[in-house]
């Protein structure tokens, strides 16, 4: 069996410093590790989706994103609180 290595797509390495630099950001603020990873795993799994159309319409999120929070970010963490509540609401409900 060999092994074929590929040079890393740049986009990932360019998404993978971004999420460091949120984890390194949140983390300065007083975040606790296990929650921030969490988090970060989370936001790290509704951008794929949104990017494959698992939410069953593409750029949901990335729309979400930009028609609720304020320009300078200041309403972003309760309005990604409030993305995630739904997202935690049982089908049911």
């Amino acid at each position: 069996m060999y092994l074929i290595f590929q040079e890393k797509d740049p986009v990932n390495i360019q998404a993978a410093g971004l999420m460091g630099k949120l984890h390194d950001q949140l983390k300065l603020n007083g975040s606790d590790e296990h929650e921030l990873e969490v988090y970060l795993v989370r936001l790290l799994f509704i951008m794929f989706a949104d990017d494959t159309d698992i939410f069953n319409k593409k750029r949901i999120f990335e729309d979400y994103v930009e028609v609720k929070t304020k320009v300078d970010g200041s309403n972003l963490g309760s309005m990604l609180a409030e993305f995630f509540e739904v997202l935690n609401t049982p089908l049911e409900k």
